[in-house]
Formats: structure tokens, sequence, C-alpha cells
């Protein structure tokens, strides 16, 4: 297996991720192998606590979530990919780091994780007009 850098969590603890797009042209998908995030921040604002797997980052953007390590300690994939990017392979874009569970002696099993077609607009519109601010909080 190749080496990757590594994120360690604890069983039962949640974890707030802060995911940024530095970049100047691409869009990224980001996902975390069989978990889930719970979107509670964009921009420095507080948002309605929505659900996501995988999540569109696009370019100058930067997002907050909630991860809850609650799956099987073991490790899993933690995947950013670009978006709207016409190659015949995108693995060779991919940023791959590993979810490490503490104590877990299973490496990643399983395809790395995809997200929705690169070019499916739809999915990423939709995403974004679902994103709304908390004003409560």
């Amino acid at each position: 297996m190749k080496s990757h850098e590594s994120f360690n969590v604890t069983k039962g603890k949640t974890y707030l991720l802060r995911i940024s797009n530095f970049g100047l042209v691409w869009s990224i998908n980001f996902k975390i192998q069989n978990h889930q995030m719970v979107l509670v921040e964009t921009e420095g604002s507080y948002t309605n606590q929505l659900t996501l797997d995988p999540l569109d980052v696009h370019v100058g953007q930067s997002y907050s979530v909630l991860v809850t390590a609650d799956q099987d300690i073991a490790d899993y994939y933690v995947v950013a990919t670009p978006k709207m990017v016409n190659v015949t392979d995108l693995s060779t874009l991919e940023a791959i780091v590993v979810l490490h569970y503490k104590n877990s002696t299973t490496n990643p099993t399983g395809p790395i994780p995809s997200g929705p077609d690169p070019f499916d607009m739809d999915f990423s519109v939709n995403q974004a007009k679902s994103i709304r601010w908390n004003l409560t909080a």
C-alpha cells in the first residue's frame, strides 16, 4: 500500500475540519470514506447544519464541517479530486490522506471513494443552493 499522511481520530469523538480551496483554477470534491460531514460554517458565518457526502469546494471557498468518528476502528481514505477537469485518469490529480482511528491495525480497504461526475454541474449548484446561514446562532 502506498504511504499517505494521516489524520488521527478516536472512536466516538467529533472533529471540526476546515476545508479550504486555495486553488486558482479548479473546484474540488472532498469526501471521507464511510463518513458523513455536517456543514456548520462557511466563510466565517454559521450555517444551518447540513449533512453532506461529498462536498464541492469552489475556488476561494472555505467550509467548516463536523466529522464524527463513528465507524469501525480502521483506516479510511480522505480524498480531494478536481472538478471540471478533462483527463482520462483523475487518480493522477487526487489528494489522498488517511483518517486513522486510534488503535487501528487495518489499512484502508476497497476502492478510493469517488464523488459525483466531475462535470455534474447540477450537483454543485444544488449543493450550493442548499446552504443557508443560521441567523440565530
